[in-house]
């Protein structure tokens, strides 16, 4: 199994126009930055099959640009609430538990996407600025240190901002 974790993209920043932290939405200049790196990385043969995503607004939006670039149906996209902010390796590993795709993506929060995704490899620091995307491999199930490190991508190394 390919689990790609992906970090939100660049969101709108808490201030008196935004009533919550769960309803920052994505900038103008983060969802293009987020489409234009999706559609230069992202393969039709290596593409996610789903897409689970936490229920946060920025979280939603940025999986719907993934699943609008990679071509999925909206059947194949959907709310994990084990993706909100205090995810854990461990709740990676139960939200994956029990699918039949062989390529999942998850779109969550730092830090926690830093902290799982080093948890999932054996350790290593990895910082997931917006919009990054690593893809981890595992032989069997996803656990904590059974991962392996494919690739681990930035926007910014790929767009113009």
């Amino acid at each position: 199994m390919q689990l790609y974790i992906v970090r939100h993209a660049p969101a709108e920043e808490l201030s008196g126009g935004v009533r919550s932290d769960a309803d920052r939405e994505l900038t103008a200049k983060g969802r293009k930055l987020f489409r234009e790196f999706a559609e230069q990385l992202i393969k039709p043969e290596h593409a996610p099959q789903l897409i689970l995503h936490s229920p946060l607004v920025r979280a939603v939006q940025t999986a719907e640009i993934l699943r609008e670039v990679i071509g999925l149906s909206r059947d194949q996209m959907r709310v994990e609430g084990r993706l909100s902010p205090g995810m854990t390796a461990t709740h990676l590993a139960n939200v994956t538990r029990g699918l039949s795709e062989e390529r999942i993506a998850v779109v969550g929060h730092n830090p926690d996407v830093s902290h799982c995704t080093s948890e999932l490899i054996g350790g290593g620091s990895i910082d997931f600025k917006k919009g990054s995307i690593a893809c981890v491999e595992f032989f069997d199930a996803v656990a904590p240190q059974l991962g392996r490190l494919i690739s681990f991508i930035s926007p910014k190394l790929l767009v113009e901002g």
